[in-house]
């Protein structure tokens, strides 16, 4: 892979590894040449901060969102910042009283080597018996978490459902279908690919995955589900939404995750469902996995309870290098990575 332009640091003389910085807010999805490479000038340690070596970077479509000019929710980057990311990290400096060299902890640290945190963007300090560490940004991070929201939280699956859940393949949706599974639920993923369909398959446990470009799509759903879809799932929205919502049944239950099949800054016509809603009794609910909190606690004991009686996995796609941030992300807003991108900081970091 080529890399990002190169932006020279204030004080070249004392670094603390490198960051990516947004050098503008994209036009519509960013490309590597809206972001820049510098070396990050060295920051001594006041009281109660600590410094965090970065080992793990995810890599989400939400980053699109956060790029964006008026990204619709919370506060645009301004550019010549550093980029929005979560990550998992090591303490290697404190002047902190409870937080210790050594602990690993995450949060939304940005795309850097290094991080010093006045510790209220650390979201948790995590057990040190995980491993591996990246766990924390899949099936136990803000991934895991927003799938549980969606399928447990707000559409309440129960074994009697029949499920549909766009994205099947990626992150979120993986986790969400199989959530679903372990309930009993009649589960159908809709994915990009043959390629993605045999992931769903053979990693997930989820047999029935429709292609969406298939030119039967309406028809092979209508015979997965001829009884209606319960809940659907959606982390596109798009012309795939506006065909499962042709096919709800009564009381169906509509989870809006993600839209990444739509122009953030102009979403354009598409069918109105109004009609639907109200004749089959639809509850249609949009969600950010941020806003459940208070529940966070139960929803990741579930969580670790279900990944360690094997119920629930994840692909990851990992990435080597924090220079390599950019193209990944382009690469999985056009779909070309399967499962959870990672960006491995540093190559000795252990997996």
């Amino acid at each position: 892979m080529s890399k990002s332009p190169t932006v020279e640091t204030s004080n070249p003389q004392v670094s603390a590894g490198t960051e990516v910085l947004l050098l503008r807010h994209p036009d519509l999805l960013p490309e590597p040449d809206d972001f820049g490479i510098q070396q990050a000038a060295h920051q001594d340690l006041s009281d109660g901060q600590v410094r965090i070596a970065l080992e793990w970077i995810s890599i989400d479509p939400a980053m699109r969102t956060w790029a964006a000019a008026n990204p619709g929710r919370g506060k645009h980057i301004v550019p010549g910042s550093v980029m929005r990311a979560y990550g998992v990290g090591r303490i290697i400096e404190s002047r902190n009283d409870t937080l210790l060299p050594g602990e690993r902890v995450l949060g939304p640290f940005g795309l850097r080597e290094q991080h010093v945190s006045d510790t209220t963007d650390i979201r948790r300090v995590l057990p040190h018996n995980l491993d591996p560490a990246s766990l924390a940004l899949g099936i136990l991070g803000h991934i895991g978490l927003s799938a549980y929201v969606g399928m447990v939280t707000i559409a309440g699956v129960t074994r009697d459902d029949t499920v549909v859940v766009t994205s099947a393949a990626g992150a979120v949706g993986s986790i969400a279908a199989q959530i679903a599974t372990r309930t009993g639920a009649h589960v159908i993923g809709i994915v990009g690919s043959a390629e993605k369909a045999e992931l769903c398959a053979s990693a997930y446990g989820l047999p029935h995955c429709l292609i969406r470009d298939s030119p039967d799509l309406e028809q092979q759903l209508r015979s997965l589900a001829p009884d209606g879809v319960d809940v659907f799932f959606d982390n596109t929205g798009g012309p795939v939404h506006d065909l499962v919502m042709t096919q709800m049944a009564i009381d169906g239950r509509v989870v809006i995750c993600g839209t990444i099949a739509l122009d953030s800054r102009s979403p354009g016509d598409g069918p109105r469902h109004e009609r639907i809603i109200l004749d089959r009794s639809l509850t249609v609910r949009g969600f950010l996995q941020s806003r459940y909190s208070e529940s966070e606690d139960q929803a990741l004991a579930d969580l670790t309870e279900w990944h360690r009686a094997g119920e629930l996995t994840l692909h990851e796609h990992i990435v080597n290098g924090l220079d390599q941030a950019p193209w990944a992300l382009k690469a999985q807003l056009a779909g070309q990575h399967l499962g959870k991108v990672l960006i491995r900081v540093s190559p000795a970091t252990d997996h």
